[in-house]
């Protein structure tokens, strides 16, 4: 699993008071708290917190969530540089049953989305696909990737 690190610089008259917190990359809902004890009798003031989120340095396909997955199942992906990115979904002999992204992305990490549910104006529509396993591929610049899904109805 790919991971960010945030870096919480406190910046006081101690040399040391640097803290490092590690958060899985594109994580959601993260809460950092942080608390200062002041043992010194000198009041503490002016204190600086800085954050840092570097960009990804590599692609990633995850797979995606839920599966098997009936109505609807998020793909994620992330990508390190800015490009197209064409995702499609093929069925196990190999033939492209849908095209769930055809476009241009900026570096970092993505979704989309797929429904076995009609009219989904966000990804790809899986209504008239039969239940089975599919396979899904990502291809970016030089890269690809690709993973089954199984979908239930």
């Amino acid at each position: 699993m790919k991971r960010i690190f945030v870096f919480v610089v406190i910046l006081s008259m101690h040399p040391f008071a640097q803290t490092v917190y590690e958060l899985p990359f594109a994580s959601k809902g993260n809460i950092i708290e942080l608390a200062i004890a002041n043992t010194s009798t000198i009041p503490i003031q002016n204190i600086i917190v800085n954050v840092e989120v570097s960009t990804p340095t590599t692609y990633e396909l995850n797979q995606n969530y839920p599966n098997p997955f009936n109505p609807t199942t998020k793909i994620e992906f992330i990508i390190p540089k800015d490009e197209k990115v064409i995702i499609k979904i093929y069925d196990i002999l190999g033939r492209k049953v849908r095209t769930l992204l055809n476009e241009f992305r900026e570096a970092g990490h993505h979704e989309v989305e797929f429904s076995a549910k009609g009219g989904s104006a966000s990804g790809g529509n899986a209504s008239q696909l039969a239940s089975g396993t599919y396979i899904y591929r990502l291809m970016s610049g030089n890269y690809y990737q690709t993973k089954k899904i199984q979908l239930i109805k």
